[in-house]
Order: structure tokens, then sequence, then C-alpha cells
């Protein structure tokens, strides 16, 4: 009998705009979108069980993205909703 599993299963969700931004790498200023990325412990290629979350803001022009804490994420989704 064998078991297959994986722990690098990763599922990415929008969750909104955090406004103009200038991009240092490709000098356009749009508007950046933060990303949710969550890692999951899978079985039989089902995931079953998520072990990492992480926020994630990128440039819409050239996919330049950095990892943003949970604060961050908070503080920029509030700023656009005012």
């Amino acid at each position: 009998m064998f078991l297959i599993f994986s722990l690098a299963d990763r599922k990415t969700k929008q969750l909104g705009s955090a406004g103009l931004m200038d991009c240092p790498r490709c000098n356009n200023t749009s508007e950046w979108v933060i990303h949710q990325q969550k890692t999951y412990f899978s079985l039989f290629f089902i995931p079953l069980i998520p072990y990492r979350s992480e926020y994630i803001l990128s440039c819409p022009v050239c996919r330049q993205a950095d990892t943003i804490t949970e604060e961050e994420k908070e503080r920029l989704l509030q700023r656009r909703a005012q």
C-alpha cells in the first residue's frame, strides 16, 4: 500500500485593490492588488488542511510581488474602503 501526500498545494484568492502605487521594477503607477495565498497539506491530490497563509501585494503590469503582514493588509484595505 502506498500513500500520496503533498505539502505544496497552493490556492490564491484575490482580496482587493490596495490603491495606486509606483512599482520599483517597471516604474508604472497602477492599481496594486492584494492576494491571500494558502498552502495546504493534501492527501491523494485533495487539499485538506491549510497550514500556512500569507498575503501578497502585486503589481498588475510586471507581476512584481511583495509579501506583507496581516496588519499591512488590513490597513491597505481599510484605507481603500474610505
